[in-house]
């Protein structure tokens, strides 16, 4: 669950520092609406504590009430951390870059002797 919260952290400080984009306001809050529809009502309590001082204590306190709560797919919770977190497969190296508007894009992603560009 350390993951999770590790995900909603950085999302939450993203935002506030206004430095967050669409994707990781849209990642936040399908983590978040996951976590709030399957978590219980604790664990919505300790979320909303969170989002106001994410400090090292709600934090644990979110860790622990994750623990405790009967959540039905955590395999989908730390799916949607890793994605917000940018993590990519062990291996792997993934590279995008977006210049301006009107620019063009590029996207690199490699495993071992295999590259695909876009």
């Amino acid at each position: 669950m350390e993951l999770i919260v590790s995900a909603l952290v950085f999302a939450i400080k993203k935002i506030a520092d206004k430095a967050a984009d669409g994707a990781i306001e849209t990642g936040f809050t399908l983590l978040k609406n996951k976590l709030q529809g399957s978590g219980g009502e604790q664990v919505k309590k300790s979320l909303e504590a969170l989002e106001q001082d994410p400090s090292d204590r709600h934090q644990k306190i979110l860790s622990m009430d994750l623990d405790d709560s009967p959540i039905d797919d955590t395999e989908e919770l730390v799916t949607l951390a890793k994605d917000l977190l940018g993590s990519t497969p062990e291996g792997r190296t993934v590279i995008n870059q977006v210049v301006g508007a009107g620019g063009k894009a590029a996207s690199v992603s490699g495993h071992g002797n295999q590259v695909n560009i876009s």
